[in-house]
């Protein structure tokens, strides 16, 4: 889905669980097509990546080629109703669809979609049939609207074993709650195993059952900056008592939905956002758990913020270009930085709301500018 709203950004770091992790060089593959525009979700079958539209879009999955990004296939789930499809995986036999998007909280029919992936292996297929596995959350007393603050919406979904696991994705507290169902269609309660503070909000998930390793992308509540969680080393289902380790892809005011661990690599979709369109990524870890727990690089500085008629951005030399967007992702202001910090003009802009860009060879940031 699309927020418009966006406040002030806060830095955060990795917890006491967790280890620094480096990745490298975040590459894009290509941009998706204007019909996978709010695309969420991302599940490798039979060799080809598979994924879907969110809220309101049609009761369609599609098959994506990973080198051009065109859509090879389209196959319509014809007894399904996308209200806010939001994450897709599999097992072996199965195909599992996310009807659980519930961003202001108020949802009664929240749902997961079990298709056979027979269609999988037929090209003519274009239309299949699914059953249903219903569910609410038992610790949720209140149903009333909530705009963006409720702790009860999810977005993520891995398969393992004989259950489904449910990351949320936690508006009020940015943490994330572990829920387990069982994979047999029909209503049941989601049991709330375990928690961790992911210090933002969590849009998808992907499990290598293979070498028990599970990935999570998620931003932070802004969207100025996105992140990914690493869980492996762990026993059984407790996917948080292992190794948790918090990676940064480099990917600023990205929209950032889908996961997928594809041959040792960590394959991205992100939505169009600003000015950032719908796109495929890939990046690669390297791994060393010997690092440090809390990073320690520089980021830039902005201050004052909010601000007047003037604000100095400091820790800037990494970067070559400075943008100032509006929400809508409009330029309003664009010029080159030559020294480690720069005072800049705001008379011409009226009060509001801004994205800040910084952009060096090697590097982005991102954060928001409030204009008073």
């Amino acid at each position: 889905m699309h927020y418009w709203l966006i406040i002030l950004s806060v830095v955060v770091l990795i917890g006491t669980q967790s280890h620094a992790q480096e990745l490298s060089e975040t590459e894009k593959i290509c941009t998706l097509e204007s019909v996978l525009e709010e695309n969420s979700g991302l599940v490798s079958l039979n060799g080809h990546l598979w994924t879907h539209n969110d809220s309101g879009n049609s009761n369609e999955l599609f098959c994506v080629d990973t080198a051009g990004c065109s859509v090879l296939r389209t196959v319509e789930i014809s007894n399904a109703f996308n209200t806010d499809w939001e994450d897709i995986c599999a097992d072996e036999h199965y195909v599992y669809v996310g009807d659980f998007g519930n961003n202001n909280g108020d949802r009664t029919d929240l749902c997961i979609y079990k298709i056979s992936r027979d269609f999988t292996l037929h090209d003519s297929i274009e239309h299949i049939e699914t059953d249903s596995i219903t569910f609410y959350y038992p610790n949720q007393q209140q149903f009333e609207w909530e705009n963006y603050s409720t702790n009860f919406d999810c977005e993520a979904m891995i398969a393992d074993g004989d259950s489904l696991y449910l990351f949320s994705k936690n508006w009020g507290n940015l943490k994330t709650y572990l829920y387990t169902l069982p994979k047999v269609p029909g209503e049941y309660p989601a049991i709330l195993q375990d928690s961790f503070n992911v210090e933002g909000l969590i849009t998808g998930a992907a499990i290598d059952t293979v070498e028990n390793q599970i990935t999570l992308i998620g931003y932070n509540q802004y969207m100025t900056s996105s992140f990914i969680y690493l869980l492996d080393s762990y026993q059984g289902n407790c996917f948080f008592n292992g190794n948790v380790t918090k990676l940064k892809p480099g990917l600023s005011l990205h929209q950032t939905e889908g996961i997928e661990l594809n041959n040792g690599d960590i394959v991205l979709s992100n939505e169009t956002f600003s000015s950032n369109p719908a796109a495929l990524y890939r990046t690669s870890l390297v791994y060393d758990y010997n690092e440090p727990i809390l990073s320690t690089e520089i980021t830039p500085g902005f201050y004052p913020n909010p601000a007047e008629n003037s604000f100095r951005i400091i820790n800037c030399k990494a970067f070559d270009r400075l943008t100032i967007k509006n929400i809508r992702g409009r330029i309003m202001l664009e010029t080159d930085l030559q020294s480690d910090s720069i005072r800049l003009p705001l008379y011409h802009l009226q009060s509001g709301t801004y994205i800040i860009e910084l952009r060096g060879s090697k590097t982005s940031f991102a954060d928001i500018l409030i204009v008073e």
